[in-house]
Protein backbone atom coordinates (compact mmCIF):
# COMPACT_ATOMS: atom_id res chain seq x y z
CA UNK A 1 0.00 0.00 0.00
CA UNK A 2 2.64 2.31 1.15
CA UNK A 3 4.65 1.68 -2.01
CA UNK A 4 2.14 2.20 -4.49
CA UNK A 5 1.51 5.38 -2.79
CA UNK A 6 5.34 6.47 -3.22
CA UNK A 7 5.28 5.58 -6.50
CA UNK A 8 2.11 7.57 -7.49
CA UNK A 9 4.16 10.78 -5.61
CA UNK A 10 6.88 10.38 -7.47
CA UNK A 11 4.16 9.59 -10.65
CA UNK A 12 2.44 12.81 -9.99
CA UNK A 13 5.53 14.53 -9.84
CA UNK A 14 6.13 13.34 -13.56
CA UNK A 15 8.94 10.75 -12.33
CA UNK A 16 8.27 9.00 -16.41
CA UNK A 17 9.45 5.91 -14.71
CA UNK A 18 6.90 5.62 -12.03
CA UNK A 19 4.20 6.30 -14.56
CA UNK A 20 4.94 3.68 -16.99
CA UNK A 21 5.69 0.99 -13.87
CA UNK A 22 1.89 2.13 -12.73
CA UNK A 23 1.17 1.67 -16.36
CA UNK A 24 2.55 -1.89 -16.35
CA UNK A 25 0.90 -2.73 -12.68
CA UNK A 26 -2.34 -1.96 -14.14
CA UNK A 27 -2.47 -2.77 -17.52
CA UNK A 28 -4.88 -5.77 -16.88
CA UNK A 29 -7.72 -3.53 -15.52
CA UNK A 30 -7.05 -1.40 -18.39
CA UNK A 31 -7.54 -4.09 -20.70
CA UNK A 32 -10.43 -5.08 -18.72
CA UNK A 33 -12.67 -2.37 -18.81
CA UNK A 34 -11.31 -1.41 -22.10
CA UNK A 35 -12.54 -4.66 -23.32
CA UNK A 36 -16.18 -4.39 -21.45
CA UNK A 37 -16.86 -1.24 -22.89
CA UNK A 38 -15.58 -1.79 -26.26
CA UNK A 39 -17.94 -4.38 -26.88
CA UNK A 40 -21.08 -1.61 -25.92
CA UNK A 41 -20.21 0.64 -28.86
CA UNK A 42 -20.19 -1.96 -31.44
CA UNK A 43 -21.29 -0.08 -34.02
CA UNK A 44 -19.56 3.13 -33.79
CA UNK A 45 -16.06 3.57 -35.35
CA UNK A 46 -14.01 6.08 -32.80
CA UNK A 47 -14.99 3.83 -29.79
CA UNK A 48 -13.03 0.43 -30.71
CA UNK A 49 -11.16 -1.61 -27.65
CA UNK A 50 -7.72 0.96 -28.56
CA UNK A 51 -9.68 3.87 -28.48
CA UNK A 52 -11.17 2.55 -24.82
CA UNK A 53 -7.31 1.69 -23.76
CA UNK A 54 -6.27 5.08 -25.13
CA UNK A 55 -9.00 6.74 -22.50
CA UNK A 56 -8.38 4.59 -19.93
CA UNK A 57 -4.44 5.51 -20.36
CA UNK A 58 -5.94 9.22 -19.60
CA UNK A 59 -8.06 8.46 -16.88
CA UNK A 60 -4.68 6.61 -15.24
CA UNK A 61 -2.92 9.75 -15.57
CA UNK A 62 -6.12 11.65 -14.46
CA UNK A 63 -6.10 9.41 -11.40
CA UNK A 64 -2.54 10.24 -10.30
CA UNK A 65 -2.76 13.85 -10.57
CA UNK A 66 -5.76 13.63 -8.55
CA UNK A 67 -5.12 11.15 -6.09
CA UNK A 68 -5.42 11.73 -2.17
CA UNK A 69 -3.93 9.01 0.25
CA UNK A 70 -5.90 10.51 2.47
CA UNK A 71 -9.63 10.20 1.19
CA UNK A 72 -9.34 6.26 2.38
CA UNK A 73 -9.67 4.91 -1.20
CA UNK A 74 -6.62 2.56 -2.59
CA UNK A 75 -5.09 3.70 -5.60
CA UNK A 76 -6.37 0.95 -7.51
CA UNK A 77 -10.12 1.49 -6.53
CA UNK A 78 -9.72 5.02 -7.06
CA UNK A 79 -8.56 4.22 -10.56
CA UNK A 80 -11.16 1.51 -11.59
CA UNK A 81 -13.50 3.94 -10.54
CA UNK A 82 -11.16 6.81 -12.81
CA UNK A 83 -11.33 4.69 -15.71
CA UNK A 84 -15.03 3.07 -15.53
CA UNK A 85 -16.27 6.95 -14.99
CA UNK A 86 -14.15 7.76 -18.40
CA UNK A 87 -15.46 4.56 -20.35
CA UNK A 88 -19.22 5.12 -19.10
CA UNK A 89 -18.65 8.77 -20.17
CA UNK A 90 -17.41 7.24 -23.59
CA UNK A 91 -20.43 4.81 -24.30
CA UNK A 92 -22.63 7.61 -23.75
CA UNK A 93 -20.93 9.93 -26.24
CA UNK A 94 -21.12 6.76 -28.63
CA UNK A 95 -24.49 6.23 -28.37
CA UNK A 96 -25.78 9.57 -28.47
CA UNK A 97 -24.13 9.94 -31.98
CA UNK A 98 -25.36 6.96 -33.02
CA UNK A 99 -28.77 8.49 -31.88
CA UNK A 100 -28.51 11.90 -33.76
CA UNK A 101 -27.22 9.91 -36.98
CA UNK A 102 -23.46 11.47 -36.59
CA UNK A 103 -21.62 8.21 -37.25
CA UNK A 104 -21.41 6.84 -40.27
CA UNK A 105 -21.31 3.19 -40.35
CA UNK A 106 -21.32 1.40 -43.65
CA UNK A 107 -23.39 -0.92 -44.51
CA UNK A 108 -20.67 -3.20 -45.84
CA UNK A 109 -17.20 -3.38 -44.78
CA UNK A 110 -14.25 -2.05 -46.83
CA UNK A 111 -13.22 -4.51 -48.92
CA UNK A 112 -10.25 -2.14 -50.54
CA UNK A 113 -11.28 -2.71 -54.24
CA UNK A 114 -13.18 0.37 -54.47
CA UNK A 115 -10.08 2.70 -55.98
CA UNK A 116 -10.48 4.33 -51.98
CA UNK A 117 -7.42 2.97 -50.49
CA UNK A 118 -6.37 5.19 -47.90
CA UNK A 119 -2.46 4.84 -47.20
CA UNK A 120 -0.46 5.91 -43.91
CA UNK A 121 1.17 8.65 -45.96
CA UNK A 122 -1.83 10.37 -47.34
CA UNK A 123 -3.01 10.27 -44.04
CA UNK A 124 -0.54 11.97 -42.36
CA UNK A 125 -0.44 14.46 -45.42
CA UNK A 126 -3.99 14.81 -44.92
CA UNK A 127 -3.22 15.74 -41.58
CA UNK A 128 -0.42 17.83 -41.96
CA UNK A 129 -3.21 20.43 -44.55
CA UNK A 130 -6.20 19.65 -41.80
CA UNK A 131 -4.49 20.35 -38.49
CA UNK A 132 -3.32 23.02 -37.25
CA UNK A 133 0.57 23.52 -36.67
CA UNK A 134 -0.24 22.57 -32.76
CA UNK A 135 -2.36 19.69 -33.47
CA UNK A 136 0.14 18.43 -35.81
CA UNK A 137 2.95 18.33 -33.70
CA UNK A 138 0.89 16.12 -31.05
CA UNK A 139 -0.30 13.81 -33.57
CA UNK A 140 3.11 13.12 -34.49
CA UNK A 141 4.60 13.00 -31.54
CA UNK A 142 1.66 11.12 -29.79
CA UNK A 143 0.32 9.10 -32.28
CA UNK A 144 3.64 8.25 -34.80
CA UNK A 145 6.29 8.31 -32.48
CA UNK A 146 3.95 6.86 -29.68
CA UNK A 147 4.77 9.98 -26.81
CA UNK A 148 2.97 9.56 -23.83
CA UNK A 149 0.59 12.75 -22.79
CA UNK A 150 3.24 13.37 -19.48
CA UNK A 151 6.06 13.07 -22.12
CA UNK A 152 3.90 15.25 -24.60
CA UNK A 153 3.20 17.79 -21.90
CA UNK A 154 6.86 18.28 -20.85
CA UNK A 155 8.13 18.34 -24.41
CA UNK A 156 5.74 20.57 -25.74
CA UNK A 157 5.54 22.92 -22.83
CA UNK A 158 2.10 22.50 -22.35
CA UNK A 159 -0.71 21.03 -19.61
CA UNK A 160 -1.72 17.72 -19.75
CA UNK A 161 -5.48 19.60 -20.57
CA UNK A 162 -4.77 21.29 -23.23
CA UNK A 163 -2.54 17.77 -24.89
CA UNK A 164 -6.07 16.36 -23.90
CA UNK A 165 -8.25 18.30 -25.71
CA UNK A 166 -5.68 18.40 -29.05
CA UNK A 167 -5.87 14.72 -28.79
CA UNK A 168 -9.59 15.16 -28.75
CA UNK A 169 -9.57 17.14 -32.25
CA UNK A 170 -7.26 15.67 -33.66
CA UNK A 171 -9.43 12.46 -33.51
CA UNK A 172 -12.60 14.14 -34.32
CA UNK A 173 -11.23 15.63 -37.59
CA UNK A 174 -9.04 12.57 -38.54
CA UNK A 175 -12.86 10.72 -38.02
CA UNK A 176 -14.49 13.12 -40.20
CA UNK A 177 -11.80 13.11 -42.79
CA UNK A 178 -11.67 9.63 -42.98
CA UNK A 179 -15.77 9.25 -43.23
CA UNK A 180 -15.48 11.48 -46.28
CA UNK A 181 -13.15 9.38 -48.59
CA UNK A 182 -15.00 6.11 -47.66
Amino acid sequence: MDDINAIVKKAKDNDEKSYELLLSKYSNLITKYSNIYSKMCVDAPGFEFDDMVSESKIALYNAIKNYDEDSGLTFGLFLKICIKNRLISCVRKAMSLKRKNLIHVPSQPYNGNDGNMYNVSSLIKGAKELLSKFEYQVFELHFINGQTIPELSVSLKKDVKSINNAIYRIRTKLKNLLNLIQ
